[in-house]
């Protein structure tokens, strides 16, 4: 059975059996604490220092200016919204507060277009969309974008992908045709510089703005972000065996680790488990040389979070 799998975040904790002496800022008593690895919650207290986690543990008698009773609350370290559209939103309100009160303290953004690189017939699009939030546009890469967002401010973390959709509009505008050589090749350069520039991976809307690119069109570029140790997140066409099997292709050819994203009824969910169960099993893809990391994130309707399956 494919079981939830609990993203972690990179959070290093010390489990202390008491500090008697110490003074925080903050601390959290008595909580269920969860710390993000995986393992099992254990009771504890959390000192916190500077806007930063110091200590976990039995703390005691030490001190805080403030002390936090959790007593049969569960402390955890912030979710990640893995599939969100804020880029614009945050740049006229980084105080996320619909995040924030859910917990939510990364936001993940590019999903269908990327808030860079953004050139040339995509430059009127991008004009439009900030248009309603009356920002100017003022960049031109994701480099630019992000110290947009630390000039204007912002509450949570944010990520970014890159866009196939974007690169592909920044160079062939929105035409239904497939590229030229010469234009793939920018295409792939964009990728790169927007990897280099912080993205963690690529991602589409197959589903959506940018149906029209071909699979092989797909893998080229996958493969520029597999380089970067990137991963490959898709909206995949449709909900069929054939539409799916097309984003798990590029992932196996561009050797690029996956997450696909599906937006409709919980229905869904045992078709696509069970297609990906028969993929991961199969042989079709057999010529990949690195093991492939390979989860479905499905959109709850009723709320924006991703539940990923692996």
């Amino acid at each position: 059975m494919l079981k939830p799998r609990l993203l972690e975040f990179g959070l290093a904790v010390m489990i202390c059996p008491s500090a008697f002496a110490q003074t925080y800022d903050v601390i959290i008593r008595g909580g269920h604490v969860v710390d993000g690895s995986g393992n099992p919650w254990i009771k504890a207290d959390v000192g916190i220092s500077g806007g930063r986690i110091a200590r976990i543990g039995r703390l005691g008698e030490a001190q805080a200016s403030r002390v936090i009773d959790a007593t049969g609350q569960v402390v955890t370290p912030g979710f990640i919204d893995m599939h969100t559209h804020s880029e614009y939103p945050l740049l006229y309100d980084g105080n996320a507060q619909s995040k924030i009160r859910q917990g939510v303290t990364t936001e993940v953004v590019g999903e269908v277009t990327s808030p860079g690189p953004i050139e040339g017939p995509a430059v009127g699009q991008a004009k439009e969309m900030l248009r309603r939030y009356n920002i100017d546009l003022t960049w031109n890469n994701l480099d630019g974008y992000f110290q947009r967002l630390l000039k204007s401010g912002m509450s949570v973390n944010v990520a970014s992908y890159v866009s196939s959709c974007q690169v592909r509009y920044d160079v062939i505008g929105y035409e239904n045709r497939p590229p030229t050589a010469d234009e793939l090749e920018k295409m792939r350069q964009l990728v790169a510089s927007t990897m280099e520039q912080g993205a963690f991976g690529l991602t589409n809307a197959l589903e959506a703005t940018c149906g029209y690119a071909r699979t092989d069109e797909l893998i080229e570029l996958a493969e520029v972000v597999s380089r970067y140790g990137g991963i490959y997140a898709t909206h995949v066409r449709g909900e069929g065996d054939t539409d799916f099997r097309v984003g798990v292709r590029t992932m196996f050819n561009s050797r690029a680790d996956g997450r696909a994203s599906s937006s409709r009824e919980r229905g869904r969910r045992r078709t696509h488990r069970s297609l990906a169960r028969r993929l991961k099993n199969s042989g079709e893809y057999a010529t990949r040389t690195q093991p492939m990391h390979f989860s479905i994130c499905f959109l709850m309707s009723t709320a924006r979070f991703s539940a990923c399956y692996s």
